[in-house]
């Protein structure tokens, strides 16, 4: 429970980081003598050395489909490699071969699974590899299906 419960706030905080690089210009606000999306990057690279392989559904048996993959939109942002074959390997490792999502139930109906999933559509669209597209179809549908509020929103 305690990796578990370490990996999940290390993820929302890796994906609060991310999404203030698309706020935040590269060149704005400084704090501690860097920029948003140089401490991004920092926590970024410590939780690879932290978690290592462990991300990936192979090497850990509680790996499971979450926001990690979010590591692609900032190495996309800073152009860094090493980000992109991190987050490229986590994500990879989730999607088989027949493009079914490891750990992923469509039937859960938990709209948290869909942000993740996102980045296979990205990744399809780098790669042109079709096990990518499949899992971006299957994400696509559990929206379709997803259940509503009254108002119309999804239910969470």
């Amino acid at each position: 429970m305690k990796m578990r419960l370490s990996s999940l706030i290390s993820s929302s905080l890796i994906a609060g980081l991310i999404s203030s690089v698309t706020v935040a210009s590269a060149t704005e606000l400084e704090f501690g003598g860097a920029t948003p999306l140089e401490w991004s990057t920092r926590l970024a690279k410590s939780e690879m050395t932290r978690y290592g392989d462990s991300l990936y559904f192979e090497k850990a048996p509680k790996a499971r489909w979450d926001y990690t993959s979010g590591l692609l939109y900032l190495a996309e942002t800073t152009g860094d490699d090493t980000l992109r074959d991190y987050a490229e390997g986590i994500v990879g490792s989730f999607v088989a071969p027949d493009g079914s999502i490891r750990t992923y139930k469509m039937s859960d109906f938990n709209i948290d699974m869909v942000t993740p999933g996102k980045v296979t559509l990205r990744l399809y669209e780098r790669t042109g590899d079709e096990r990518y597209k499949i899992a971006s179809d299957t994400v696509r549908e559990q929206l379709r299906q997803h259940p509503r509020t009254t108002e119309g929103g999804f239910w969470h």
